[in-house]
């Protein structure tokens, strides 16, 4: 019985990762204030968990095909990764120092996002606007 729609909530849609994840893909996004609620065979710490990438339900739609790391070094001032995905990746990109290049017109100017043959993936070529460390961030993945 949904009670959500009776008293007035609007019904959230969520994507079938959400309805039992395994854990281990479920413990890359949420730490839980209780250990035991990890459900992994090895618990991991707080700073384990701080230090690695956040990866939300689209993340697993995809298959990194270059580089098979997560942080990416630029070379003359360009970083390049290969994903495949037959879906279209939204991003946003940040400076570790808390600046924010999220608007379409700025973030077009330094990410772009080029289709491979077939559509079977997608290269993503950043150019961060000054020098520093960033984080670029994938998201809203969408069905072309």
């Amino acid at each position: 019985v949904d009670c959500s729609l009776e008293l007035g909530f609007q019904a959230t849609l969520y994507p079938p990762f959400y309805f039992l994840p395994h854990p281990s893909r479920f413990a890359t996004a949420h730490f839980p204030d209780n250990k035991s609620f990890q459900l992994l065979k090895f618990n991991i710490s707080q700073e384990q968990f701080l230090r690695h990438a956040t990866c939300f339900s689209a993340f697993f739609d995809l298959e990194f095909l270059e580089p098979h790391t997560g942080v990416i070094r630029t070379e003359e001032g360009i970083a390049t990764l290969k994903l495949g995905t037959t879906k279209s990746v939204n991003f946003s990109l940040q400076s570790l120092n808390g600046t924010v290049i999220q608007s379409d017109a700025d973030l077009s100017k330094h990410v772009k996002e080029i289709r491979g043959s077939h559509n079977s993936h997608v290269t993503v070529v950043v150019r961060p606007p000054f020098t520093g460390r960033f984080r670029l961030q994938l998201t809203d993945f969408v069905v072309p």
